[in-house]
Parts: structure tokens; C-alpha cells; sequence
């Protein structure tokens, strides 16, 4: 368990509370959207690349932290590939696809308690 779980549980045990803190994001699979709390916490360039003179593309991985009870509720269940997590950056919607790593799982649990997932994720477009 990472510090930010550590001190997610710790806040919910002082506020007696299980709701996730974080930022509002748009968690899609197919054609259903949910609004859900998100906690992002890792994130890393992994290949920059310029194609053309004055263009620079860069493809972000990023980590969702999620309580898994909030995607059970929004009739999600467990993550899948492809599901998508829209969150507002800079004031633009920005698109991260749920993706699997080559050494790791497309998700896993954040606790022993399996109360959060932390979720794979790359950026789209």
C-alpha cells in the first residue's frame, strides 16, 4: 500500500466516511457514462516524439485510484480494457484509456480490504 492509500484510509477513518476524495471524472465503457470520484496519483511521460518540425506528441500513462463500491453502484463491476476515464485538465476534457502495462496488471487492489482499485490507464488522442 502507497502513502496516498495510506492516507486516503486514514482520512475516511477519521471522517467516518467510505466516499473516495479526488476529482470528478467521467468513467465510460461503451455507451455508459458515470460521473465517479477519481483520485489521480501517478502519471509519467513514457515516449516523446516530434514527427514533424514544430509538432511534439506526447503519450501519457497515468493511475486512477477508484473505490471499488462507486463502480459496482455505477454498474461497472471491475475495470475492463478500454473503459475510459475523462478528466478535466487545464480546462480541457482529456481522455485516458484503461491500458495494461507490460509488466504489470490493467488493475489491481490499492488495500488489503479490496475498498479501492488503482487502474492502468494512457492517454488518448
Amino acid at each position: 500500500m502507497n502513502l496516498h492509500a495510506r492516507g486516503q484510509r486514514l482520512l475516511n477513518r477519521v471522517t467516518s466516511s467510505t466516499a473516495g476524495t479526488g476529482v470528478e471524472v467521467i468513467y465510460t465503457r461503451g455507451g455508459t457514462a458515470r460521473t465517479l470520484t477519481a483520485s489521480p496519483y501517478r502519471q509519467s511521460i513514457d515516449a516523446v516524439s516530434v514527427p514533424t518540425p514544430g509538432a511534439k506528441i506526447d503519450d501519457r500513462q497515468r493511475e486512477y485510484l477508484i473505490v471499488y463500491a462507486d463502480l459496482v453502484s455505477a454498474g461497472f463491476g471491475e475495470p475492463a480494457a478500454g473503459d475510459r476515464i475523462t478528466e478535466t485538465l487545464n480546462g480541457t476534457a482529456t481522455v485516458f484509456e484503461a491500458s495494461k502495462p507490460p509488466t504489470e496488471p490493467l488493475w489491481r487492489w490499492a488495500d488489503n480490504e479490496r475498498t479501492r482499485v488503482i487502474v492502468h490507464t494512457r492517454k488518448k488522442g
